[in-house]
């Protein structure tokens, strides 16, 4: 196995989860069990490519880029379940397995990729990349129809059906996450609790409001909109203060809209997008949401310049104990909280209203999907499928699980109720297409923006961009029916 470090612009230019609503458990079918399994296991056919070489291209992210190399065993369980799969894929396959970290460190690492496809470059077999990015330039006819492609079934336990849904159009599919993206996990968003926090104010961690379905956005903003203190005295309301509440005024607030049960498309006869608003759900969502971020004193709200998905502002803030509540994705729970002091418990973010049937919960859009670049042709596409299909089994039988069930569950969480409500959340978790397929400074920054400002202009707002989203959604559906 061999790796080529990161490619800069200039060189480059020559996973489980359900959706909508769905309940799925993490990692999407059934396993088969029994002699079912070890008929299947007998029967089927063996596929090698002895002496072959995989290009893989990955997100130069590290984060990301460690879910699919690393450089050694270092007895850590999640680096070493990586290391060992992919040395299963090689043995199994008969392949040396060829990594290239694409540059930048941010989403656009997919233009290069799709600039080399552009220049007919065949430099890539298989690609993992980040899903809103890739899932814009799937449009461009730059990827094969992922159904299609010999040796590979979407289907399988180990591909998440609910991005399978989310991400066909039409009859076509073009990206599909699972198993290898324990970014899927790492990316959701959630309620961390200060326990020492709330303990101090005579108030317990809601997890009886959560097991019962109570858990709203106004019953948070009940329990935290009068929970603050001027800690520096400075008179200001500041991030150097203690607070009920802190959440984020820019991607912090893209989750709550998957929250409250709220979507914006639809899907016609043909399995094709369109435009259908909730509004009057949407309406009520706002209401709550400005209510939790500006209804008392307890709401810290990081101003949408200083807010980012990797947050570690308020993620330094939290830890340090100046936040009883924080809404964060996963991923700064594992990288900034690991030291902190006092103990923390994870729920489920809110829902709408009590009349919500379950919990929804949001996976930020760069989580990594993987696709097959055109430039992959003729034999190459069976040693294309025949390596997602076994990299997506072997991460399935151990990256995944190394990660959820040991790293996760019982190295990042701190108590048994932790693991419990992370349990709820990942059964909950939903993918928004509104989200992933949004035109740059379309309805997901209009809405950012409208609570932002502390104003609900929702019908306005809704009324000001359809014509806009819904030409866009034309265009998108125009182009995945050509390429059909």
């Amino acid at each position: 196995m061999k790796i080529i470090k990161t490619l800069i612009p200039a060189l480059a230019a020559l996973m489980i989860l359900p959706a909508c609503g769905e309940a799925a458990a993490p990692a999407g079918n059934t396993q088969q069990t029994g002699a079912a399994a070890e008929t299947a296991a007998e029967t089927e056919p063996e596929i090698r490519f002895d002496g072959e070489t995989v290009n893989l291209g990955i997100w130069a992210m590290p984060d990301v880029a460690s879910e699919a190399f690393v450089e050694e065993q270092n007895g850590e369980i999640v680096n070493d379940a990586v290391y060992s799969r992919n040395l299963a894929v090689e043995e199994k396959l008969g392949v040396t397995l060829n990594v290239i970290q694409v540059g930048p460190e941010d989403f656009t690492a997919v233009d290069n990729v799709t600039k080399s496809i552009q220049a007919g470059e065949a430099l890539y077999d298989v690609c993992w990349m980040p899903t809103i990015a890739a899932a814009q330039a799937s449009v461009n006819g730059y990827f094969l129809d992922l159904t299609k492609l010999p040796n590979l079934d979407l289907t399988a336990r180990h591909w998440s059906q609910g991005v399978n849904s989310e991400m066909k159009i039409g009859s076509g599919q073009y990206l599909a996450s699972g198993s290898p993206a324990i970014s899927m996990l790492r990316y959701i968003y959630v309620t961390v609790c200060n326990n020492a926090l709330f303990s101090s104010y005579d108030l317990d961690v809601p997890l009886g409001d959560v097991r019962d379905g109570v858990w709203t956005f106004d019953r948070q903003s009940e329990i935290s909109r009068d929970i603050y203190t001027d800690l520096d005295g400075n008179g200001k309301n500041d991030i150097n203060d203690l607070y009920g509440f802190a959440a984020g005024a820019r991607t912090g607030i893209d989750t709550f809209w998957t929250n409250c049960g709220a979507s914006l498309y639809g899907r016609d006869s043909a399995g094709f997008y369109t435009f259908e608003p909730k509004t009057e759900r949407y309406a009520q969502a706002v209401d709550a949401i400005l209510n939790l971020y500006y209804g008392g004193p307890g709401s810290f709200v990081l101003t949408s310049s200083k807010d980012n998905f990797r947050g570690q502002e308020l993620s330094g803030m939290f830890a340090a104990g100046r936040a009883m509540m924080l809404i964060t994705p996963i991923y700064c729970i594992e990288t900034y909280m690991r030291d902190m002091q006092d103990e923390f418990t994870v729920i489920p973010m809110a829902k709408l209203d009590e009349s919500q049937p379950s919990y929804r919960s949001y996976v930020q859009d760069q989580f990594t999907s993987c696709f097959v670049p055109v430039t992959v042709t003729g034999d190459r596409t069976e040693l294309a499928g025949a390596f997602l299909d076994i990299y997506g089994s072997e991460s399935y039988d151990s990256v995944f699980n190394a990660y959820y069930e040991n790293a996760l569950s019982y190295k990042y969480m701190q108590n048994a109720e932790s693991v419990e409500m992370l349990r709820l959340i990942v059964d909950s978790v939903v993918i928004d297409p509104s989200c992933v397929y949004s035109d740059e400074g379309g309805i997901k920054v209009e809405l950012r923006n409208m609570v932002a400002k502390n104003n609900n202009t929702l019908v306005s707002t809704i009324a000001s961009v359809e014509s806009r989203v819904t030409g866009v959604l034309e265009s998108l559906n125009s182009s995945f029916d050509w390429l059909q």
